[in-house]
């Protein structure tokens, strides 16, 4: 599935870039083949807003059409971006 399919409140990892035209562009943000993203808002015929490490990038969709994803399970994400304070 493709980074423009995903839905707000999902979480996606990225398996894919399919364009080397725009691989640097896209790696300069950090969203690198493996990083996993939560879509913020997907808005129809308008970027795609995505939070990357507690920072919130909007993709144009010629872009984000670029960028091959798989979508995470609730479950499995939830484990993943759970916070757990530390103990001093």
């Amino acid at each position: 599935m493709r980074l423009t399919q995903v839905k707000a409140g999902q979480r996606a990892i990225i398996k894919r870039i399919n364009d080397n035209k725009y691989r640097g562009q896209i790696t300069r943000f950090g969203l690198l083949e493996g990083v996993q993203i939560l879509c913020i808002k997907n808005i129809k015929k308008g970027p795609v807003i995505v939070n990357l490490n507690n920072f919130h990038l909007a993709i144009g969709q010629q872009l984000a059409n670029q960028i091959v994803v798989r979508r995470e399970s609730y479950e499995k994400a939830e484990a993943s971006f759970s916070w757990k304070p530390q103990r001093r």
